[in-house]
């Protein structure tokens, strides 16, 4: 029973031996280890950064560029004076032009009535335009020449009405050539609802036969149709027009629109 103890006694001695020589060479180990040389020039080049950066903010010179652009902005010129507004004349009011030949309805050669709205424009074309009163000088004067030219423009707008409801008149108491035929607006609302918008442009009447009218910007002659309607027969101031079998007369230049 000794053996064993003092045998246990030993080997509790050795182990213990084991251990304090282990803690002391890891010690030893740890005070020779050599120290890294790179972290004191890290550190160096740490502090040079930040040197440079604060020097950096300090030598700006916004706030000096900033106070002169502020003392240059507050302080005018001595050069600037306030000048006097100048007055602008008052610009003219451009006459009324009379209407040109393109606005004149195109008519076959034998329509008498087409020969008086041409007289009509031709007069309203050679009649002077209302001359214009000076200008005065002053905020009165001002008033009073464009009161003239509101009074100028307003009987220049008023002739020319009357101008177009003459030809208007001098159209519709022309007595048409005679023909069976009855005109669209003579037959029923139920067929004048179904019939097509046709935009009757253009009346090319010729006693030789070769007559064409112009219906939706596409020209026809007699025996063709267009969008359903068919050119039965052109005569001097109408045109006789077939659609879906009834036979209708429409005035020259009249169209017709199907709202």
């Amino acid at each position: 029973m000794s053996f064993i103890l003092d045998a246990l006694e030993r080997s509790r001695q050795e182990r213990d031996a084991d251990d304090a020589r282990l803690a002391a060479a890891a010690c030893l180990a740890k005070q020779q280890a050599p120290r890294s040389p790179w972290v004191p020039v890290l550190l160096l080049g740490l502090g040079l950064a930040l040197a440079v950066i604060a020097w950096l903010l300090l030598s700006r010179p916004d706030a000096v560029d900033g106070s002169r652009g502020q003392n240059a902005v507050a302080t005018p010129p001595a050069a600037a004076r306030l000048t006097p507004p100048v007055p602008l004349p008052v610009p003219s009011a451009p006459r009324s032009a009379p209407p040109s030949s393109a606005e004149i309805p195109a008519a076959s050669n034998a329509d008498a009535a087409g020969d008086a709205v041409r007289d009509l424009y031709r007069d309203a074309r050679a009649s002077p335009a209302p001359d214009k009163e000076d200008e005065l000088p002053g905020e009165a004067s001002d008033d009073a020449a464009a009161d003239d030219e509101a009074v100028a423009e307003t009987q220049a707008e008023a002739d020319i009405d009357a101008l177009v409801a003459r030809a208007e008149a001098a159209l519709d108491s022309r007595e048409l050539a005679a023909h069976p035929a009855p005109m669209l607006e003579e037959l029923s609302q139920a067929f004048r609802d179904g019939v097509p918008t046709l935009m009757y442009s253009q009346h090319d009447y010729r006693s030789s036969g070769e007559s064409a009218v112009f219906i939706n910007r596409e020209r026809r002659r007699e025996g063709e149709s267009v969008d359903g309607v068919s050119v039965r027969e052109i005569l001097p101031d109408s045109v006789i027009l077939s659609y879906r079998g009834t036979v209708f007369r429409l005035k020259a230049l009249n169209s017709w629109v199907n709202l």
